[in-house]
């Protein structure tokens, strides 16, 4: 028997992120923009690495499909001229916002990463940031390889759940409900990644944050360059990959 019920954590997903929305709205004085151009520098490099695969990928694509997208503030690099692009959320507010941003440019569908609305090799590419503890990792897997073309390629960005500092901050939010229960324990580990990247014919990791944590704490005492330069040292030098607080991965190749 299930000792929480993960379709009241979907709808509170859906209320969150419909509240969201209003703030990533242009119309909004509050307006973030898009992309991480206002992220922290501290926070942009996975962003960065994302961003610059996503590009390199996107000239040999047609069918692009973003699962989680949100107001599309990740949606900017798959959006060209050449691309048919569909956006899936579970979120109508947030896709509501993402279609005035991308006039014309992107199809929209409300949906649930576990059952993705589409027909069997949909897609050349599919991209996420931030979504894989958002359902059942077994289906939304299944979903990805399912929909995916064979010689397709999926690039997300995402956090991990080895490091034990990140994985105590993630339970202390649920307590305080800024988190659901259902995305503090599927936060992806390195052996699902693992298991994923064995229905493809190549796969790249970039690996970031292992002391990220340690940034504000340097902030607080030394001016922002050295705060870095320090950080910077550190997280170069100790520490295994996993437990790295953000991971960029690229799988080439799906398997038929």
């Amino acid at each position: 028997m299930k000792f929480w019920d993960h379709s009241k954590d979907i709808e509170r997903e859906r209320a969150r992120y419909d509240l969201a929305s209003a703030q990533d709205n242009p119309s909004n004085s509050n307006y973030s923009g898009e992309g991480y151009i206002h992220f922290p520098a501290q926070h942009i490099p996975p962003f960065e690495k994302y961003y610059s695969w996503i590009e390199e990928e996107i000239v040999n694509v047609t069918d692009v499909l973003e699962i989680g997208a949100g107001t599309g503030q990740h949606t900017r690099p798959v959006v060209t001229p050449l691309t048919r692009v569909t956006a899936l959320d579970i979120s109508t507010k947030s896709l509501d916002v993402l279609l005035g941003k991308f006039t014309n440019s992107v199809m929209t569908i409300v949906g649930n990463v576990e059952e993705l609305p589409f027909p069997d090799s949909s897609f050349d590419l599919i991209i996420s940031c931030g979504v894989l503890s958002y359902g059942d990792p077994y289906k939304v897997d299944r979903e990805i390889l399912r929909t995916l073309r064979p010689g397709g390629t999926f690039i997300f960005i995402d956090s991990l759940n080895h490091n034990p500092i990140f994985k105590l901050n993630r339970w202390i939010r649920f307590l305080r409900g800024s988190r659901s229960l259902s995305t503090v324990l599927r936060v992806p580990k390195m052996a699902r990644i693992e298991k994923l990247s064995q229905s493809f014919d190549d796969s790249r990791y970039f690996f970031f944050g292992k002391w990220i944590w340690m940034h504000q704490i340097l902030s607080s005492f030394l001016n922002p360059k050295s705060a870095m330069r320090i950080y910077n040292s550190i997280e170069d030098s100790f520490g295994p990959d996993k437990y790295s607080f953000k991971i960029v991965v690229m799988l080439k190749g799906r398997k038929l």
